[in-house]
């Protein structure tokens, strides 16, 4: 996300304004350990002096905690597709008497408010699901291959994790071959990927890696395992947002 041109703050503040007039959808993400994160749907309620109303989610509000947790807002404001980084401060109620009071989730302001930038291929976590094994290979060596578990999946890359050890102390820039099966997907995916970032986690007993396709000399086989990740990632999101109750959310 890159920061928006904006000299006042009132400005920023004006996008809150906007939103919560509008009633617009907002989804709420909350980063876990290990790099997984935990989502809920929701909509802005109310701009306080000192605060952010927003509905109370109908599901995964258990995630978010009571008070102190730090949480990243996605909405969409006319053209603009924007966000925010704020804390959850505890449930509170919005409104005047029995019948119009509203359950509201209670967010710090935001520092600042940020342009979103939309990633060139939407991703799917498989966390939720049996764990998919991966096996990397060393393009340079090899003889130097060890396994991974896939955490997340688009047509443009994939998140994996391993524990740390000589063989999975991978840099950015290394190439590797990947090879893997998805829940139904026959025959197995192989593609050379990037490594584009790598980190441990919490208490270094694992690594997280990035990962980016690179071009095959087949490119026609490439296209052909892309589109069967596209179907792949498409179902994926439509199950979630069946399950979320939701039709679409272009713009959050």
């Amino acid at each position: 996300m890159t920061s928006l041109c904006l000299t006042q703050r009132k400005t920023q503040l004006q996008f809150l304004e906007d939103a919560c007039a509008a009633r617009e959808r907002a989804r709420l993400v909350r980063f876990l350990p290990r790099g997984d994160q935990s989502e809920m749907q929701t909509r802005f309620l109310s701009l306080e002096r000192r605060a952010l109303l927003m509905e109370w989610p109908r599901r995964g509000v258990d995630a978010v905690g009571a008070t102190g947790t730090t949480v990243d807002v996605y909405f969409a404001l006319g053209h603009r597709r924007l966000a925010f980084r704020s804390e959850t401060c505890g449930r509170v109620w919005h409104g005047e008497g029995r019948r119009g009071r509203t359950a509201a989730l209670k967010l710090t302001l935001p520092i600042r408010i940020l342009n979103r930038q939309q990633r060139m291929h939407y991703r799917v976590s498989v966390a939720d699901v049996a764990p998919i094994p991966a096996r990397f290979t060393s393009v340079t060596d090899p003889d130097r291959q060890f396994a991974v578990q896939l955490r997340d999946i688009s047509a443009g890359g994939l998140r994996v994790t391993a524990p740390r050890s000589d063989e999975t102390a991978v840099k950015a820039g290394e190439m590797y071959w990947v090879s893997f099966a998805l829940s139904g997907e026959e025959p197995e995916f192989e593609f050379i990927v990037r490594i584009t970032h790598a980190s441990e986690g919490r208490r270094g007993d694992t690594i997280t890696c990035g990962c980016a396709f690179c071009p095959s000399e087949d490119l026609t086989a490439q296209q052909g395992q892309l589109r069967r990740i596209e179907q792949f990632v498409a179902e994926r999101e439509r199950a979630r947002l069946r399950r979320a109750g939701l039709r679409d959310v272009e713009g959050v």
